[in-house]
């Protein structure tokens, strides 16, 4: 599965860590069966700056900012998520709410499951 930037041009730090850890954590086949079923953008927020996660059968596309309102919705800071993607349990960072996830919660723990790195 393809992981590629809308607009290369314009990606921030955070486009470039979660690409990196999406090629990294997809060359698990069992984790690319996951990633085909999301259907709705995600929007990850961290340290002032956002990236969009778009799903298709063949990509994974990560666009700068925010490109849509009714993404599912990932922020906090980037230490946070790097610790998370790396294999630290999650649930303590939501709970002192150093990350914090809104909209489709459950699409969100999925993708929180497929960004972690073993």
């Amino acid at each position: 599965m393809d992981v590629r930037f809308r607009d290369p041009e314009r990606m921030n730090l955070l486009g470039h860590f979660v690409r990196d850890l999406l090629r990294t954590s997809l060359a698990e086949p069992g984790k690319q069966r996951a990633v085909t079923r999301f259907k709705r953008p995600v929007l990850l927020d961290a340290n002032g700056m956002r990236v969009t996660l778009h799903f298709t059968p063949e990509a994974v596309e990560i666009a700068p900012g925010q490109s849509d309102s009714r993404a599912a919705h990932i922020r906090g800071d980037l230490n946070a998520l790097l610790d998370v993607a790396l294999g630290a349990p999650y649930v303590p960072y939501l709970l002192r709410r150093r990350l914090r996830i809104s909209r489709h919660v459950p699409t969100l723990l999925r993708l929180m499951g497929v960004l972690r790195v073993r």
